[in-house]
């Protein structure tokens, strides 16, 4: 007598595996088809990097599939620890944008000494750590159909997130909110009150350049401005610390001063724009007009294809938010917001030429022209040894540790 539940079971296995074979075919026949859609995209819009290399992404389309996406990407490229003027990094204190140095250390008394560090923060996050070490983060942009074309989950993804890997970003985090915002050239009204004043302008934050400016075009007879803004996270200063000096580096690729009238210059202000992580049309008349450094003229004081330096005052100094501190331009804590103006938008003195500064961005490939500000800082800390790396096959002997003391280790190579 036939077993009924053992056949029925076997048709429906039959019945399943069918199935599974026919989806399993649909889904490569739609693959095939995407990656001659993907093949067909121009070179500039292919990504950099595959889905599961993505960090984050910024979307500015507003909905539009050819509107813009830039997204963070992790390299193969290694760095390991740096030295800068000498000093060596404290890799321990790395963070994605932020790599601290120690300058000295001066005993206080058996239990206590001061520790003074240098600080370099960049803008954007050009530090990954993947759990094995620290690679080099990339930045690049495309439309909004091109990075969801090319980041569709294949069978292989599906795969292997059944497996358990990860195959995309689990967690999309904005990216940095340098660039600058102009009112000017786009507008028809264009009156140098109305240039100055507005309440909008046009945003850049995806560029790899960023123009700073107070002038009047000589072609089109239009005022033009131009304000920059650079958050910085430097939440990797303790609330505790004192901060004793700072410097904004900026790299410079151009500079023209049409008036050298005394306003001819670029100078820091600070920010409050309304999330450090990306830059809108309304953050336009979101920049100060107090002066936070000392002032550069546009006439003899800056040099193109190198850095150039904005040294901090005491106002500028107050505005450098530590961790934990509340940010006027970010709701995230440790933010410290920056930007550049030049002194005719400054002082709102209407003028009658091109006045212009030309910087790179945190989009651009590396670290070698992007903004960084430096911090001299100093905190009150228990005695610590540093050890920067230890040899495959070598060992670090300590005889014995005293309470609340401690030792680190950068590196095992």
């Amino acid at each position: 007598m036939p077993d009924h539940p053992t056949q029925i079971k076997k048709i429906f296995l039959i019945a399943s595996a069918v199935v599974v074979v026919a989806m399993i075919s649909l889904a490569v026949v739609k693959e095939r088809q995407n990656a001659k859609v993907i093949a067909g995209f121009d070179e500039s819009l292919k990504l950099k990097a595959t889905a599961d290399q993505i960090l984050s992404i910024t979307d500015y389309s507003g909905g539009d599939p050819n509107g813009m996406v830039k997204y963070t990407y992790v390299t193969s490229q290694k760095v390991p620890p740096e030295t800068y003027k000498g000093l060596k990094e404290d890799l321990s204190k790395r963070t994605a944008n932020a790599q601290i140095f120690l300058k000295s250390v001066t005993p206080i008394s058996k239990k206590l000494q001061k520790e003074e560090y240098v600080g370099k923060f960049y803008s954007g996050k050009p530090f990954y750590n993947d759990g094995k070490g620290w690679r080099q983060t990339g930045v690049a942009t495309t439309t909004k159909i091109a990075f969801l074309t090319q980041t569709r989950p294949t069978l292989l993804a599906q795969t292997k997130r059944l497996l358990g890997t990860k195959v995309f970003a689990d967690t999309f985090y904005s990216g940095a909110g340098d660039g600058y915002v102009q009112y000017g050239l786009t507008y028809d009204v264009n009156t140098w009150a109305t240039v100055h004043d507005s309440a909008t302008g046009d945003a850049y934050p995806t560029l790899t350049s960023v123009l700073v400016q107070g002038s009047k075009n000589s072609i089109s007879a239009k005022w033009v401005i131009d304000r920059a803004f650079l958050p910085f996270d430097t939440s990797a200063i303790s609330s505790d610390s004192s901060i004793a000096s700072a410097n904004l580096s900026v790299y410079v690729t151009a500079v023209s001063d049409g008036n050298n009238d005394g306003n001819d210059y670029i100078n820091v202000v600070q920010t409050t724009q309304a999330d450090s992580s990306t830059l809108v049309s309304a953050d336009y008349n979101n920049t100060g007009t107090i002066e936070g450094a000392t002032a550069v003229d546009l006439t003899t004081g800056f040099t193109i294809n190198v850095y150039n330096t904005f040294t901090l005052d005491s106002t500028g100094l107050n505005w450098i938010t530590v961790n934990n501190a509340s940010s006027v331009c970010s709701a995230t804590t440790g933010v410290t917001c920056l930007g550049l103006r030049e002194g005719h938008d400054i002082n709102n003195a209407q003028p009658s030429n091109l006045n212009m500064l030309l910087f790179s961005t945190s989009e651009e490939a590396g670290t070698s022209q992007d903004p960084y500000l430096t911090i001299t800082y100093s905190s009150i800390q228990n005695p610590s040894l540093i050890v920067n790396s230890v040899s495959s096959g070598s060992a670090v002997k300590v005889n014995s540790v005293s309470s609340g003391n401690t030792i680190r280790v950068n590196s095992n190579q």
